[in-house]
């Protein structure tokens, strides 16, 4: 599988999989811009911004025409905001793309974005907020961040704060989409059965016609004095959620795909290390995964685990004990245990390219981090060629106790026993 690549005058890239035997067709439009490019008095306008396309253009010029043009079509839709991009995305038949390209262009060229939207919408957002604040298992990867990132914009959560969703002002969505909304920072990619050159016809007639080269947008480097490590947040519950983990490397980093397979062996999948040794052996926590997540210049790998608030001690100590033996070699990573990893990851990675929607995101995400693609093909092969020695030497790097991190939400007061694990 791979897909074709055009780069339009006006800065546009258009990524094209030609699947003939489907039916259905996904287009993604992303832009390059998210929550690390905006400044501090607009926090989280990325993700309003994303909401608000959805309330009406100049052709369906409400959120009741958007609906009523895309329940007709039988179509998926949805949207989502990163720290990087953003991306919006309608999955429909092969003979309705054309008017999944209407639909979002206008969305994403000619938003309404009137004063009466905005104050209904800051209302559903807030209420967004609440959820989340509600919902510890997904609070809990944002104040990951937080400490991580202390001092960054990629410390700041993707949906801002109750102050700057209040005080958000119609000038301040059109001065920020007219910034950053430019055609060199809008990648469309389209999987399906379709044809690149019917792609290009729509791409041009929906997009390139209306879309005029202004500027570029530069991202953010992380810079920051601050040391924090530790981050408690009191909160009565029955259940201590905590990710545990470390700063890593960008998407560039050609030491990504061992970092994939490290994360794997360690704590993704049911026969992983930390599945076995928390779940299976201790009873500490239903729910405990290691993963990872890539930046521009930046990386993260961290252990996620829900567990009882009187055995939070206990569960993070052997969180810890296990990436101490993969760093140290005091357990060191067999033959069965990489082979199994590999195939777990190529397995996955095959399973999810049955979608469409999740091609434009294998391919997508690759042209947005580092501007090139590869194949599904040449993904296995780099899998392949990680090594035991390979993992350890990366562990060795990024598992130091100067780089522990450690975010929990449960009922806690005091904190000085998990500063003391975080300093072991």
């Amino acid at each position: 599988m791979e897909c074709k690549k055009t780069v339009f005058n006006n800065g546009l890239t258009l990524l094209v999989t030609e699947i003939p035997e489907l039916k259905s067709a996904t287009v993604t439009v992303w832009v390059k811009v998210g929550s690390r490019h905006e400044e501090a008095a607009v926090s989280g306008i990325s993700h309003f911004l994303e909401h608000m396309v959805f309330k009406g253009g100049e052709r369906y010029q409400s959120a009741e025409d958007i609906s009523r043009a895309l329940d007709s079509l039988g179509a998926d839709f949805n949207a989502e905001t990163s720290k990087e991009w953003t991306s919006f995305y309608i999955r429909s038949r092969v003979e309705t793309i054309s008017n999944a390209f209407d639909i979002l262009s206008d969305m994403l060229i000619t938003p309404k974005l009137s004063e009466d939207d905005i104050n209904r919408e800051r209302g559903v957002i807030l209420e967004e907020m609440k959820m989340y604040e509600d919902t510890p298992m997904y609070r809990i990867s944002d104040l990951f961040e937080q400490v991580l990132f202390s001092g960054t914009p990629l410390g700041l959560d993707i949906i801002g704060s109750k102050k700057t969703i209040n005080d958000m002002k119609r000038a301040d969505f059109i001065a920020f989409k007219e910034h950053h909304y430019d055609p060199s920072k809008i990648l469309i990619t389209v999987a399906g059965g379709i044809t690149e050159e019917g792609i290009k016809a729509l791409t041009e007639r929906y997009f390139i016609s209306s879309l005029h080269k202004r500027l570029t947008v530069e991202v953010d480097t992380i810079t920051s004095d601050k040391r924090e490590r530790l981050l408690v947040s009191n909160k009565k519950s029955e259940q201590a959620n905590l990710v545990f983990g470390f700063k890593s490397i960008p998407y560039s980093d050609p030491r990504r795909h061992t970092l994939d397979v490290l994360a794997t062996v360690l704590g993704d999948g049911m026969s992983s290390r930390l599945f076995t040794e928390v779940r299976e052996k201790r009873g500490l926590a239903y729910t405990v995964r290691t993963g990872v997540d890539y930046f521009a210049d930046t990386g993260s790998i961290g252990t996620f685990a829900g567990v009882n608030p009187d055995q939070a001690v206990d569960a993070l100590k052997v969180i810890i004990d296990e990436h101490k033996k993969i760093a140290h070699r005091i357990e060191p990573i067999t033959e069965a245990e990489l082979a199994k990893a590999k195939e777990y990851l190529k397995g996955h990675l095959a399973l999810s390219l049955e979608s469409t929607k999740a091609i434009n995101t294998f391919f997508g995400y690759e042209e947005i981090m580092i501007g090139k693609t590869t194949t599904p093909e040449e993904e296995f092969k780099n899998i392949d060629l990680v090594t035991i020695d390979d993992i350890h030497t990366l562990a060795a790097d990024l598992f130091s106790t100067p780089n522990a991190h450690l975010a929990i939400i449960g009922p806690f007061l005091e904190t000085a026993q998990f500063e003391s694990l975080l300093n072991e």
